[in-house]
């Protein structure tokens, strides 16, 4: 759904986020929440166990965001940056608000608590 820039080492302020019409690229990004919190499963491909499946992790999120920054479009065939200040809710906030977070060094790891899921 979502994949940082730090995720594969490179040190940028980049995220892409995959919606219904294909990807979204946002650079320089931070969000402020809006309305209230719940508890979202979450998993990221930064944490992996010992097997090489996900660990899972319940977040307090926010259900709305309001995002500033830039995204990077094509505009005359040619790649520019845009400025935003574009609100999401629901699923779309999460991506966004975990995404965020791995710019600011945040992992859900730190922010919030493991959800053991269980194989027989």
């Amino acid at each position: 759904m979502g994949l940082s820039a730090v995720q594969v080492g490179v040190p940028w302020k980049l995220y892409i986020v995959r919606d219904g019409s294909g990807y979204r690229y946002f650079v320089d990004c931070e969000y402020k929440g809006a309305g209230d919190k719940f508890d979202s499963l979450e998993g990221c491909l930064s944490l992996k166990n010992v097997d090489g499946s996900s660990r899972h992790f319940i977040v307090s999120r926010f259900r709305k965001v309001v995002v500033s920054g830039k995204e990077l479009v094509f505009v005359d065939s040619k790649l520019a940056l845009k400025e935003i200040d574009l609100e999401f809710g629901n699923l779309a906030a999460v991506i966004h608000q975990h995404e965020i977070d791995h710019h600011n060094d945040i992992l859900i790891s730190e922010i919030g608590k493991e959800y053991l899921i269980w194989e027989q």
